[in-house]
């Protein structure tokens, strides 16, 4: 009666697996450390998530080997898809096209900013990336400032344009830092408007008062605030 039942159980679940391309040494190494798979639904989980997880690889596959053709390194691959799996999952269009973007800035693809850059280039729509640069334009950073702060911090693109509002005008009017200093110190846009508002705020007034007094130099007051 057991031997009938399990054969009713598990080999449907067996014979899918080897469907959809799982060799006999694949399924025994799959079920000795994960034998609990065999009480899922073939129906509801089993060939749900097998579905699914072929069309994840049939996007990431291509992107990766673009990745490497172009150079980057498998522990950076591996590391930046630990750190950010969506932008993996991009088209392979937009990933090439990406890749052209931020070697013509200059980034190395033994870097891994070559893959933060790429990160924020290709998950944003042109008229975006235009919208951020207009804005920190209107805050004060020439064209050439914008992609120093990139270079240095390429998530710093990533950041809400009324953020960068926001940040931009704190550190100008209560930092009495000028846009040529934030854009060489690009983290400061990264800050949380929390953290902004309950502790940085309060901080840098009291190191601006210290620095008006010539009692610390500048870099130890923007290191502080950036704490």
């Amino acid at each position: 009666m057991y031997t009938f039942e399990a054969q009713k159980t598990f080999k449907p679940k067996i014979d899918y697996l080897k469907s959809v391309g799982f060799s006999e040494l694949d399924i025994a190494r799959v079920l000795s450390s994960e034998p609990y798979i065999l009480t899922r639904s073939l129906k509801n989980k089993i060939a749900p998530v097998l579905k699914r997880l072929g069309e994840f690889l049939a996007v990431l596959e291509p992107n990766i080997d673009i990745l490497r053709s172009h150079g980057v390194p498998e522990s950076l691959i591996l590391k930046f898809f630990v750190d950010h799996p969506p932008a993996l999952l991009l088209s392979p269009y937009q990933v090439s096209e990406g890749i052209g973007f931020v070697k013509s800035l200059g980034f190395s693809p033994n870097n891994l900013k070559f893959l933060l850059a790429l990160h924020s280039a290709a998950v944003m729509s042109k008229a975006l990336w235009e919208q951020k640069l207009e804005t920190y334009r209107s805050c004060g950073m020439s064209k050439d400032e914008i992609y120093s702060a990139f270079k240095l911090q390429p998530m710093c693109m990533l950041v809400p344009v009324k953020k960068i509002h926001k940040m931009m005008n704190f550190f100008q009017s209560k930092g009495n830092l000028n846009p040529s200093i934030i854009s060489k110190n690009p983290n400061l846009l990264r800050l949380s408007l929390d953290r902004l508002e309950k502790s940085v705020i309060p901080r840098c007034s009291v190191l601006h008062l210290l620095l008006s007094h010539d009692l610390i130099r500048k870099d130890i007051m923007l290191f502080m605030c950036s704490k």
